[in-house]
């Protein structure tokens, strides 16, 4: 409290947990809050997407995901901090510090309210840069706590502590989401000591207030002081063309991050693209919209992806990477179109168009589908 400079909770319930107890916990908590219906729609979503293979267990990695890296969590609407471990040795007590980090934040800006916590009711990347905010400030003040509170005895064990990369499964989880983990921790440090260092604690406390709202604004925290949102798009309603048997089960931003993800970080190790190449690819993110429709029926899947860019070099740089990610993963098994360029493998057809500082990338198993959608699109020859 003394450092983080607000009020702290009045009253907080703390535990130490058993792995196996958190387990019990975080299930529990999934089913009150319907996660494992979601579940199913992630999955045709990320696959679709080519971020992970059809058989990956979500489950597991929606377990991994509410627990934070460093071993702990705080339940807002129970206000109660749980530390992963045996014991309240130098690692617990080190862990503790974020989370108590999150109760104070709570106490002050209604953790709950802000439609990140217990489940994401804003955009994806919204929720992602929301939790950027939270966690860096979180991160930030555990920093400080260690760097004026060192425990005598157990300073050491902390410095050399590795937070183990998952909880709850055994094998590693695919590359995509082992970043977008830490993607709160690390860039939102970042995003908040930005932010500390122009003006202190009251500068982060004004964020609760002016919430970040793409994840471009957290890997480029100038553009969140400058107040940059997302360019514009004039995306067309696909409903005309939900027929029998289809519906639409994704309508959101991948944002300058997940764009990022997608192309270093897609389920296809030949496919993935340089990291450093990657980053370029992705900054300049202007705004973007993926709808993905599903037919049950058919088990056949229609992906659909626009992006806008703030330069035409910009977009170049996109589709060129956009191009090398697709070519890879379909094997260069490209197939003629007047208008864009195409691959076919497996019975799916992948397309992507570009105009100007635009690009759409459109993908299914059904061609009818693919083709009623381009025609909506009309901005692209």
């Amino acid at each position: 409290m003394e450092l983080r400079r607000l009020p702290g909770p009045n009253i907080v319930t703390d535990d130490i947990i058993p792995t196996l107890k958190l387990r019990l916990i975080m299930e529990d908590w999934m089913l009150a809050d319907g996660v494992v219906e979601q579940l199913e729609t992630d999955r045709i979503v990320y696959v679709a997407l080519g971020l992970v293979n059809s058989n990956y267990d979500l489950v597991t990695e929606a377990l991994n995901s509410r627990v934070d890296a460093i071993g702990g969590f705080y339940l807002p609407e129970e206000n109660i901090v749980y530390v992963v471990g045996n014991g309240f040795y130098g690692i617990q007590k080190y862990v503790y510090a974020h989370e108590y980090g999150h109760a104070i934040q709570d106490a002050s800006f209604d953790l709950t309210g802000l439609g990140v916590y217990p489940t994401c009711t804003k955009p994806a990347q919204t929720c992602s840069a929301i939790m950027s905010l939270v966690e860096g400030d979180a991160s930030l003040a555990q920093n400080q706590w260690f760097e004026t509170y060192p425990p005598e005895l157990e300073s050491q064990d902390i410095l050399s502590f590795t937070p183990p990369t998952s909880y709850f499964q055994d094998v590693p989880a695919p590359e995509y989401f082992e970043q977008n983990t830490q993607f709160p921790y690390t860039y939102g440090l970042e995003f908040v000591t930005y932010l500390y260092e122009s003006g202190g604690w009251n500068a982060v406390n004004r964020a609760y207030q002016f919430l970040p709202e793409t994840t471009e604004q957290i890997i480029h925290p100038e553009k969140y002081a400058q107040r940059e949102r997302p360019i514009y798009i004039d995306y067309p309603d696909l409903t005309a063309i939900v027929t029998d048997g289809w519906e639409i089960i994704q309508s959101d931003a991948l944002g300058e991050w997940a764009t990022y993800l997608l192309l270093a970080y897609n389920d296809y190790d030949s496919a993935q693209q340089p990291i450093a190449e990657a980053k370029v690819a992705a900054a300049g993110w202007g705004n973007d919209r993926v709808e993905v429709l599903y037919n049950a029926e058919t088990d056949e899947t229609l992906l659909t992806a626009f992006w806008t860019w703030d330069s035409q070099t910009d977009a170049n740089e996109f589709y060129n990477s956009l191009n090398a990610y697709l070519a890879s993963r379909y094997q260069d098994t490209r197939v003629s179109d007047p208008s864009g360029t195409c691959w076919f493998l497996n019975n799916q057809k992948s397309c992507i168009y570009r105009q100007d500082k635009q690009i759409l990338w459109l993908q299914s198993e059904n061609l009818d589908m693919l083709d009623a959608a381009k025609e909506k699109f009309t901005a692209f020859p």
